[in-house]
C-alpha cells in the first residue's frame, strides 16, 4: 500500500530530478573548431542552453611570456638579417600591405638591429627597445593570434 507509493513517489521525483540535470549539462555534441575570437550565432536555444549561455565568455589570450618570445624571436632574426623568417612571422593582413621584398629593403636600410633590453609587454604587444642604424628606438610590435594559435607580429604596418 503505502510503502508502494512512497517508493514510486522517491523514483518520480529521482527520475525528474535526473532529467533536469541532463538538460542543464547535456552537451549539445557542438564540434565548433572555430577561432576563439570569432563568434557564432545559432537560433532558437531551448531554455536550458539560454541558461547554460548566459554565462560570462572568456577567452584566454597568449601568455606575456609567449608575446615576450615571439617578441625576442622576431628581432633576433631581424638582428641576424634572415628578414624571410622574420617576414614569416607577420599577420596575412600585414603581408598583404607588405610585400617581402619591400620589407627585406625596409630593415637592411634599418640595418644593424639589435635588442638593448627586454620587451615590454602589454596584451598583444609588446616594445622592444632596439638599436636601428645606431639610433635608439622604443619599437613597439603588436600581434594577431593566428587560427593555429600561434602569434603573428601584425603591426607596426608601413604608412
Amino acid at each position: 500500500g503505502n510503502g508502494v507509493l512512497v517508493v514510486l513517489t522517491l523514483l518520480a521525483v529521482a527520475g525528474a530530478a535526473l532529467f533536469l540535470w541532463r538538460a542543464l549539462t547535456h552537451d549539445t555534441g557542438s564540434t565548433d573548431t572555430t577561432d576563439p575570437t570569432s563568434v557564432t550565432v545559432t537560433p532558437g536555444p531551448t531554455t536550458a542552453a539560454r541558461a547554460k549561455n548566459n554565462a560570462p565568455k572568456t577567452t584566454v589570450g597568449p601568455s606575456a611570456s609567449a608575446v615576450s618570445d615571439a617578441a625576442r624571436r622576431y628581432v633576433a632574426f631581424l638582428s641576424s638579417g634572415d628578414y624571410r623568417s622574420a617576414y614569416a612571422m607577420l599577420s596575412p593582413g600585414f603581408r598583404g600591405a607588405q610585400s617581402q621584398a619591400a620589407f627585406e629593403a625596409f630593415w637592411r636600410s634599418a640595418s644593424p638591429v639589435s635588442a638593448t633590453g627586454a620587451p615590454a609587454v602589454r596584451g598583444l604587444s609588446a616594445t622592444v627597445p632596439l638599436q636601428m642604424g645606431g639610433r635608439a628606438n622604443a619599437y613597439t610590435l603588436t600581434f594577431a593570434r593566428g587560427s593555429d594559435g600561434g602569434l603573428y607580429v601584425d603591426g607596426p604596418r608601413p604608412q
